[in-house]
């Protein structure tokens, strides 16, 4: 184990874990599987009572009937014995993830893996750099959870909001329908040490017809490829030619070819990058929710689930400064 960290990790999951019997924590490992086996007791038990009674009934007559109604009922009450042990293994797993103190080892783990050029200020519902633009402007944003660090001076904030609209409606059959989609974006604020002097948006855009056409924003520069690609809203003409240099539109040109490129709002020092959003199952779902452990496999592998999230939102960090460094902002 060659990081402080993850020492770290192993000493507060031994110490959470020595909290509970060994029969509870194997428990937590089988429940996994058991929720497949559950499944197929109550097919198993379905099919028996569309198929089994008749053929006992016709070979055995009542004795028969009477021995299916106990297979039967032998199914059910170990398929609800083992409904009831992963329910209440859920529970322990949930309780195990709450006890282990996320934000300690957030904040050593990103100082560590970064040289100590990271500090992670907070880890909270808050963005300490506020998303001034590009938030969904239809039903409601929730913050999640937000990383708030600083390097050098320079202030990030690393979060995700989940957007909910519900919307209602009759369908064919004259029901009304309601439905909640929950969509979840990605961001990444940045507050400078200096002004920019300048309010843009900046944001790919699907190729238009046969590509040749300009899209309609209130800018020109000196690079029609770019401007074929990118839409482009500033506050001052002079300034965000200083920040699109053929340089940069190079590199964007060429990045936009190969992924997709995040919007970025700037206004002043503050920068806002808006990722790739996408649809979650609801609100408290914990994909791509930063920080937030999901224990998914046996009590043996619990440690690596943990490292492997923490060095993932670790990376996922990285990858969206990357956009910033693309941008050779002067800090």
């Amino acid at each position: 184990m060659d990081k402080k960290w993850k020492e770290e990790v192993k000493l507060q999951l031994d110490n959470v874990l020595s909290k509970y019997s060994k029969k509870s924590l194997n428990f937590v490992s089988l429940s996994k599987q058991w929720n497949i086996q559950i499944t197929i007791y109550i097919i198993v038990a379905i099919i028996f009572i569309a198929l089994a009674f008749e053929v006992f009934a016709q070979i055995m007559g009542i004795a028969g009937v009477i021995l299916g109604l106990v297979i039967f009922f032998v199914f059910i009450i170990t398929a609800i014995v083992m409904t009831s042990i992963t329910i209440k293994t859920k529970k322990i797993k949930k309780k195990i993830l709450t006890e282990i103190n996320v934000n300690d080892i957030y904040k050593n783990a990103f100082e560590e893996e970064s040289d100590n050029k990271i500090i992670v200020t907070s880890i909270s519902k808050n963005f300490d750099v506020p998303i001034l633009s590009l938030l969904p402007t239809v039903g409601k944003n929730y913050n999640d959870i937000i990383i708030n660090m600083e390097i050098r001076g320079i202030k990030y904030s690393l979060g995700s909001v989940t957007n909910c609209v519900t919307t209602t409606y009759v369908d064919s059959k004259g029901r009304t329908i309601t439905r909640t989609t929950f969509t979840r974006y990605p961001f990444l604020t940045i507050e400078l040490n200096e002004s920019l002097n300048i309010e843009t948006t900046i944001k790919s855009l699907k190729k238009p017809f046969l590509g040749i056409f300009k899209h309609k924003d209130n800018t020109e520069l000196e690079s029609m490829d770019f401007e074929k690609m990118y839409f482009v809203n500033a506050n001052d003409q002079i300034a965000i030619r200083k920040l699109l240099t053929p340089k940069i539109m190079a590199d964007l040109i060429d990045e936009g070819s190969k992924r997709p490129i995040p919007k970025l709002f700037i206004k002043n020092n503050f920068l806002t990058f808006s990722f790739p959003e996408y649809i979650v199952d609801s609100l408290k779902a914990p994909n791509g929710i930063f920080t937030v452990l999901n224990f998914t496999n046996k009590i043996d592998k619990m440690f690596d689930e943990i490292c492997d999230k923490i060095l993932g939102d670790f990376q996922t960090f990285k990858n969206y400064k990357r956009w910033f460094n693309i941008y050779q902002i002067e800090t």
